[in-house]
């Protein structure tokens, strides 16, 4: 075998240890390239360059560790495929370099690029990227908050990836679908979006939306009480933080989820210590701030009110640092939870207040209801019967349309769910706030 051969021959392998596949193993993906990337300088095979700095972008980006000398692998691949006229290559390190900026909070530089390869790949016909390139930019709206537009882009990607048949596709934009219908109030279609992406990844061994979608569902069955339908998506997440280095550490989390839903709060206990001591924002999927809502409501459950306060400032910052908007409301409405409970209130009224601004500015429904659980009982023993009138109705208006959402469902999976909905202890106590507002 030739030099060339060989380099040709390890630079496919390379690609699959760094992107989330079953064979998932970015160590690997690294040490492969940089022994790819010496033999393409040697040979002066600028394809081969350029590729392989892609790789170690991607396997760089997949390890939770998006840094500046990601973004540089990023660049100079670009700038190689650029000089070189390589336009599927450029067209495809655009597509993921659009992330790497993102994260980094380089907006106007992440839309540009994924703009970009998407005039790329519709010049070529490349049906399964544009696919691809149009999830990806939704994506990044879901993130910025911009949830109508992002559901367009999905919806248009999951139409080619049917008509072509592309099962990844397919896959990423329902899981994406799904987190964006969640967000709006859908919860019906977001649980049909979300479960039939799950039975796809699982076919196709597609770990990140495998990762969104058990983590939306755990959460959102957890939240609604219901072990029984939240146990299964907790199993797979665990079952994910076995076969990928990057979500291991993540496990003793899934674990005490567990504990929580389940109400034993003896093993919750016992388990914060090793949950306090991880690093919540080493992941950097869209769903990541699920994570720290997830162990937010552990600490709630607990009554760690000074804890709460330095999750969601970490959450905070972490959106805040990618220019990012998605869960700001989640994190303030928190934030505005804990100051009540540690008699700071001045501060919880503004970080309330400052909550249920930024839901109404996203359209974020499921946000908003969150937010009103706490605020509506915050304003009612401040006096504040403006706020506690005006929220009160919307909060009632939203719990109405997330119910009637839910008629999509089949019929015995629906009425156990909208029971769940209504003994759920968020929407029960709103309901009892209007209960005895009416009363009075």
């Amino acid at each position: 075998m030739t030099l060339r051969s060989y380099l040709h021959a390890i630079i496919p392998q390379a690609t699959i240890f760094s992107t989330l596949s079953a064979l998932h193993d970015p160590h690997r993906g690294i040490e492969r390239s940089h022994e790819a990337l010496k033999l393409a300088r040697e040979l002066h095979d600028y394809r081969s360059e350029a590729r392989t700095l892609w790789n170690l972008m991607l396997a760089s980006s997949f390890s939770g560790n998006i840094s500046h000398q990601t973004l540089q692998y990023g660049e100079q691949a670009l700038e190689i495929a650029r000089q070189n006229g390589l336009n599927e290559e450029r067209a495809h390190i655009l597509n993921d370099i659009s992330r790497v900026y993102l994260v980094l909070g380089m907006v106007d530089q992440s839309q540009a690029a994924i703009r970009e390869a998407q005039i790329l790949w519709r010049q070529m016909n490349n049906l399964p990227m544009l696919a691809d390139s149009l999830t990806t930019m939704a994506e990044g709206y879901y993130l910025l908050g911009r949830h109508v537009e992002a559901i367009d882009l999905a919806e248009e990607s999951l139409r080619i990836s049917r008509s072509i048949s592309n099962l990844w596709g397919e896959t990423y934009s329902l899981a994406t679908l799904g987190l964006l219908y969640l967000e709006i109030g859908n919860i019906g279609a977001g649980i049909q979006f979300l479960e039939n992406s799950i039975q796809l990844a699982e076919q196709a061994s597609f770990i990140a939306p495998l990762f969104s979608s058990r983590l939306a569902l755990a959460f959102l069955f957890g939240t609604l009480g219901n072990p029984r339908r939240a146990d299964p998506y907790i199993e797979g997440l665990l079952q994910l933080t076995d076969a990928s280095p990057i979500l291991s550490e993540f496990q003793k989390i899934w674990q005490a989820q567990r504990y929580l839903i389940n109400e034993d709060l003896d093993k919750l206990s016992r388990s914060m210590h090793a949950i306090d001591a991880i690093s919540l924002n080493s992941f950097t999927d869209s769903s990541f701030f699920l994570v720290y809502d997830t162990v937010i409501e552990m600490n709630i459950r607990l009554q760690r009110y000074a804890a709460i306060l330095e999750v969601a400032e970490a959450g905070i910052q972490a959106v805040q640092a990618a220019k990012a908007r998605l869960s700001l409301p989640d994190f303030w409405g928190y934030q505005g939870l804990a100051f009540w409970k540690l008699g700071r209130l001045e501060e919880s009224g503004l970080a309330f207040e400052k909550a249920l601004n930024e839901a109404h500015a996203q359209g974020s429904r499921r946000s908003l209801l969150m937010v009103a659980g706490n605020y509506l009982e915050f304003a009612r023993q401040r006096g504040d019967q403006a706020t506690f009138t005006n929220l009160l109705q919307e909060a009632k208006d939203t719990i109405r349309l997330m119910s009637s959402s839910l008629e999509v469902l089949p019929g015995e999976a629906r009425e156990s769910l909208r029971a769940n909905f209504y003994a759920s202890d968020l929407i029960r106590r709103i309901l009892e706030l209007s209960n005895r507002d009416r009363a009075v």
